[in-house]
């Protein structure tokens, strides 16, 4: 079964290794082609500080603020001129399809044109450019002429206030006092003007170098293969690395149970699952026609406590036929959250009493409703140590009585493979294997199914178990549980 399912597994991944590549060579063809019909080209511009510049207004500290110079590349400004360069006059044609990249830990500015025309890509990133160049010239030229406006209007300001304080302190009939306070404020307006003098001519050496342009567009000459050809390929190539991965994870989750369509697919005998308790139970009346029978509903794997559930549902299926049924559960845990309405059996008297002779058979079986009758595992809230009662002959004449009390004897809440699930399938006249989804691997249910073989039980099947429900909803299980322990504890009290 191993290499079918294997097979199964190749197979699935060649018609997706097919899909896949079909499918994204297709879309890597379009993306090519229509890239085909596109040109690029890329000036690249040396960026030099200047006055003006909104990281270093003073121009002095070397560095420019790239981010924004870049955005000021398709400033409106910029955009018109390039327009009247090139002879476009709608902004939005002249707009479209430029870029502007900033490499890291430099002062470049890459200015990308995308068209249709490889040429007219090329003239507009080589005018978008030089007029950017010129742009941000003429920004530092007038911030430079204005500052020398400005400075100029305040020198003169000041020389003609010194000149009037000049006059009055010549003037005849001045006061000693008065023409102190005269000089100190004619010598403070002396070295007022000495500075602003020294500012002048220090804005007179103001860089107006904007930058260079480092690399002009030039006409991208086209690939030895055209563009779709290539996009074909790396689309092909990435569906085939897509679906080599799809199958490697598939291949490493191939020993878990997958669905009832892989179990089918992968040569089981799939009987029924456990959301269908009527059909499950069709199956076994039909395999075991004798009565009274015995019948081990078991796990496949470590997971055994989730057949209890299972077997509830098949005991009430099999009562609504109105034939007599006896439950012995051994691992009643899973039972709290199983939507099962009935009386929890945890802490009461069950099957460990029973075996060690410290409670009687008919008053340990509860009733549940006119012809199904339910053992607990009964014991401390631990699960009791299997092994030895269940080889003991106590056990064997328990499976005896339970044979002449009822029609149909169903034990569940044990794993196979294991020894407690070989001995109780040593005295079961069919056994059914419960598989679960995501939990159960094709080992554990492979071991299982050679484990009845060996003994004289019937092998029926096997029951598919869909993911459990406290996987998905944790939180909802553990309330369930406390809700459970708390009607223990009531019950218990009263």
């Amino acid at each position: 079964m191993r290499g079918r399912r294997m097979r199964a597994l190749l197979r699935r991944g060649v018609v997706l290794a097919v899909v896949l590549v079909a499918v994204l060579g297709v879309v890597g063809a379009w993306v090519g082609a229509k890239r085909d019909q596109l040109h690029q080209a890329t000036a690249t511009i040396l960026v030099n500080p200047l006055e003006g510049n909104p990281f270093s207004p003073d121009g002095r500290d070397g560095l420019v603020n790239l981010e924004t110079e870049a955005r000021l590349v398709t400033a409106d400004a910029v955009a018109r001129a390039v327009g009247n360069k090139t002879g476009l006059d709608d902004p939005d044609a002249v707009l479209t399809g430029v870029s502007v990249e900033v490499p890291p830990n430099t002062q470049l500015l890459r200015i990308t044109v995308e068209r249709r025309d490889a040429a007219l890509a090329r003239r507009l990133a080589n005018a978008y450019a030089e007029e950017y160049l010129n742009y941000r010239e003429a920004r530092t030229a007038s911030t430079v002429f204005t500052r020398q406006a400005h400075l100029t209007e305040e020198l003169r300001s000041m020389k003609a206030q010194l000149t009037s304080l000049t006059k009055e302190r010549a003037a005849a009939g001045v006061s000693a006092e008065r023409r102190a306070l005269l000089d100190q404020q004619i010598s403070g307006l002396v070295s007022q003007v000495a500075q602003v003098q020294a500012e002048q001519t220090t804005l007179g050496y103001v860089s107006q170098d904007p930058g260079q342009v480092v690399t002009p567009a030039v006409e991208e000459s086209a690939g030895p293969l055209p563009a779709a050809l290539l996009g074909a390929i790396a689309g092909a190539g990435l569906g085939l690395a897509l679906a080599l991965g799809a199958v490697y994870l598939r291949a490493r989750r191939a020993d878990k149970v997958g669905t009832r369509t892989d179990l089918v697919a992968a040569g089981y005998e799939v009987i029924g699952s456990d959301d269908d308790a009527d059909a499950l139970r069709a199956r076994i009346l039909v395999e075991l026609p004798q009565r009274p029978a015995v019948v081990l509903l078991a796990d496949a794997g470590e997971q055994g406590a989730a057949s209890a559930v299972t077997g509830e549902a098949l005991v009430d299926s099999l009562a609504r036929a109105r034939l007599r049924t006896v439950l012995v559960v051994l691992d009643d845990s899973a039972l709290g959250g199983s939507g099962v309405e009935r009386r929890p059996m945890r802490y009461q008297r069950g099957l460990v009493e029973v075996l060690r002779g410290r409670a009687n058979l008919d008053k340990t079986l509860v009733p549940a409703g006119d012809f199904a009758l339910r053992l607990p595992p009964g014991g401390t809230t631990e699960r009791p140590a299997w092994g030895d009662l269940l080889a003991s002959p106590e056990f064997v004449g328990l499976v005896k009585d339970l044979r002449e009390r009822g029609e149909m004897i169903v034990f569940a809440g044990v794993a196979l493979p294991g020894p407690d699930g070989q001995l109780l399938a040593g005295h079961a006249d069919a056994v059914v294997i419960q598989a679960t989804t995501g939990l159960s691997t094709n080992a554990e249910l492979e071991a299982a199914l050679r484990e009845v073989d060996e003994g004289p039980a019937q092998a029926l099947g096997i029951v598919h178990r869909a993911a459990p429900q406290w996987r998905r909803h944790p939180v909802k299980e553990h309330h369930r549980a406390a809700e459970h322990e708390h009607a223990v504890r009531a019950d218990e009290a009263s």
